[in-house]
């Protein structure tokens, strides 16, 4: 209902609203800066707020080619100490996916959005991207209650469809 009220008529966009972590009271900043819902949860997978992700919009960049940049930057400045402490640091984190099992299709999302912790690798064991999990937590679910489910988006759309109220919808697929 508080997407409705501020335009969000469509589950799919209110869902990607909420993964990038933008709420009815910000999303009119968002549409402003000209910034789509499934925008959204690319600038916010690669780590990017609203004022970074309206000022590489104005000028015609795309949060792919934002984060290219800011990468070739990153490796630059690896040489430094402090460059080469984080450099181990992430080499340390990938290492622990790896060995998590986790595929590297999988793995990218994650340290795209530098979502790293254990929370994180759990849900990447089971093959769950960064995006959707972030999504799948907002609705109250946990790694092994999703693995099998198709992407979160199609769960929540069939359950709407089938009548299940938003609020019921993790208890609905925690009992199976």
């Amino acid at each position: 209902q508080t997407w409705h009220r501020v335009g969000v008529r469509d589950p799919l966009a209110a869902a990607q609203w909420s993964a990038a972590g933008v709420t009815p009271s910000t999303v009119g900043e968002w549409v402003a800066a000209n910034i789509r819902s499934s925008e959204a949860v690319r600038w916010n997978e690669f780590g990017f707020d609203l004022t970074a992700a309206r000022d590489a919009v104005k000028k015609g960049q795309t949060p792919e080619s934002v984060f290219q940049q800011r990468t070739a930057t990153a490796s630059a400045s690896a040489s430094s100490i402090g460059g080469m402490a984080r450099v181990s640091r992430m080499h340390g984190e990938y290492k622990k996916f790896l060995d998590g099992g986790v595929p590297h299709n999988v793995l990218s999302g994650y340290f795209t959005a530098n979502w790293t912790d254990d929370e994180a690798l759990a849900w990447a064991k089971v093959g769950i991207h960064a995006a959707d999990a972030r999504v799948w937590i907002r609705l109250g679910m946990h790694p092994s209650e999703v693995n099998g489910l198709s992407d979160p988006i199609t769960v929540i759309e069939e359950w709407w469809r089938a009548g299940i109220p938003f609020d019921e919808l993790s208890d609905w697929l925690g009992a199976g």
